[in-house]
This record gives C-alpha cells, sequence and structure tokens, in this order.
C-alpha cells in the first residue's frame, strides 16, 4: 500500500483543478467531465477555497488596499512568484 494521501496534498490538488477551470472559462460542470472529476467534490473545495479566500481578503482589508507582507530576498539566485486568487475573481501574481 502507498502512502496516503495529506490534507496539503489534497487542497493543491483540487486548488489546482479549480484555477485550471477558472484560466480555461469553461463551467465547472464541463470542466469535471473533461478531466473525469466528481463535480459534487469540485464544488466542496471550490465553496471552501472561496470561504478561504473571503476570511484573508477581510483580514487584510484596508479600505480599497491589500496589505501584504514581503519577506527580503535571501538571494539573487532565489525566485519567488506567488498567485492569490480573491474572491470576486481578483488574481494577484507576485513574481520577484
Amino acid at each position: 500500500m502507498g502512502n496516503p494521501i495529506t490534507s496539503d496534498q489534497l487542497g493543491r490538488y483540487w486548488r489546482e483543478h479549480i484555477d485550471a477551470c477558472h484560466d480555461s472559462g469553461e463551467s465547472g460542470a464541463a470542466y469535471c467531465a473533461r478531466h473525469q472529476l466528481a463535480y459534487h467534490r469540485f464544488n466542496y473545495w471550490r465553496r471552501k477555497f472561496r470561504d478561504q479566500d473571503s476570511r484573508v481578503q477581510s483580514q487584510f482589508r484596508c479600505g480599497s488596499f491589500y496589505k501584504l507582507r514581503l519577506g527580503n530576498r535571501v538571494s539573487d539566485k532565489v525566485h519567488v512568484a506567488t498567485r492569490s486568487r480573491f474572491h470576486g475573481g481578483e488574481c494577484l501574481v507576485i513574481d520577484r
């Protein structure tokens, strides 16, 4: 038997599919059918992420701006990229 999947791995798996679905412009049902995913599970994770994103958004919201905390770069050889999707579909990409 293999190792069981951790909740972090499962979350990353569904986040990738939900982001890919959003980027594709397909409906959730069409995306799930094409990728042979259970639509009810897709919706469960989509709601879960939307709720998490809403909590983060309201926690860091300041007027119409978002507070971002960026650490210092450790080395010029280190590449950092992050992508955050907020409630309402807004997407923030930081690449430095």
